[in-house]
């Protein structure tokens, strides 16, 4: 059964404390017309009264749980990493803490009404929303996200041992170790990129798998392949690489982490599990070719491959991963 709690107090005339399990918010307004800000944001309302009639509107607060899911994913070393960032961005749930934004209108809307009616529960509560803004503002995570996302803006090696000492502040914040490990992606250093993910990935309340997927392309990068190999493995009994482009991302970077640690034929395997017959090619699809291509060379079956390469070139020329692996298997381009 579940347990739920509400408690309204009236702190002056049109203007009401809401106290819940979820948070505390303000609103102020009769019964036509009010607007409601809290923790989970700033809310509009209007009606008829006496019809029922209603609607409302938010106007500010976290916005939903977007997908973990990239719209599109392109071959690079091995992956262009900006489209898994930009899928990783999003990630949700948000850490637990307190909005701070809208405890600071909460906290200037009661020292308004503080002003105008002297309503002593309006200062108290004012107080109380001052300092958890107070408190938010100082907590390691704030600081540290402040610091990391300023580093990212102009990666130089000066901020390097700055965002190494941000990250420490704050190890138990996924999303302080995720940006981290962005921060030493731009500066192109996959081995503490690696480290920092890796905690992102530990850390993660939700579906990691868009973690999973960046985390072990730099850990390839790294040449970190029995590390790739530990991530991206207890996914591949799950995966539905024919209908989610994520979990095609994850079996073919598994792929590629045999085919680098020297073992093709379980890369084989692994590839197995991709719809690589389809006529039209995904971009994950066209990286599964190439290292399928690579997996057929490790192992003398040269003919399969450069048909795997020829079919790759075919579909798209252009493809970034393409040319690496013509040098890998000694075909020159085209």
């Amino acid at each position: 059964m579940a347990i739920r709690f509400r408690r309204t107090v009236k702190l002056a005339p049109g203007v009401r404390l809401n106290l819940g399990k979820r948070g505390v918010s303000v609103r102020v307004g009769g019964r036509g017309l009010g607007v409601t800000t809290g923790t989970s944001g700033t809310r509009v309302s209007a009606g008829i009264p006496g019809t029922g009639l209603y609607a409302t509107k938010k106007v500010s607060g976290a916005p939903k749980r977007a997908s973990s899911r990239p719209a599109q994913v392109t071959a690079g070393q091995p992956m262009v990493a900006m489209t898994l960032e930009d899928a990783v961005a999003t990630l949700g749930p948000a850490e637990k803490g307190l909005a701070f934004p809208a405890w600071w209108l909460a906290g200037a809307v009661l020292c308004l009404i503080a002003t105008f009616t002297g309503a002593p529960g309006a200062v108290v509560v004012s107080a109380l929303c001052g300092y958890m803004v107070w408190r938010r503002l100082n907590a390691p995570k704030y600081t540290s996200l402040e610091a990391l996302r300023s580093a990212r803006a102009h990666p130089t090696p000066e901020e390097d041992e700055s965002v190494r000492a941000a990250a420490a502040k704050a190890e138990d914040s996924w999303t302080v170790q995720r940006d981290a490990g962005l921060y030493f992606m731009q500066r192109e250093q996959p081995a503490r990129a690696v480290e920092h993910l890796a905690k992102a990935v530990d850390l993660y309340p939700g579906d990691k798998r868009a973690l999973v997927a960046l985390a072990s392309s730099e850990a390839i990068h790294a040449e970190q392949y029995d590390y790739a190999v530990s991530l991206l493995e207890p996914y591949l009994a799950t995966a539905s690489p024919d209908d989610d482009e994520l979990d095609c991302v994850l079996v073919t970077q598994l792929a590629l982490a045999f085919v680098k640690k020297g073992d093709p034929g379980r890369a084989l395997e692994v590839l197995n599990r991709l719809p690589l017959r389809r006529q039209k090619l995904s971009q994950p699809l066209l990286l599964g070719l190439c290292v399928r291509a690579l997996a057929k060379h490790a192992l003398g079956q040269r003919a399969s491959a450069k048909r795997d390469v020829d079919r790759v070139y075919a579909f798209d020329p252009d493809f970034a991963y393409l040319d690496e692996v013509r040098r890998s298997i000694g075909e020159a381009a085209v």
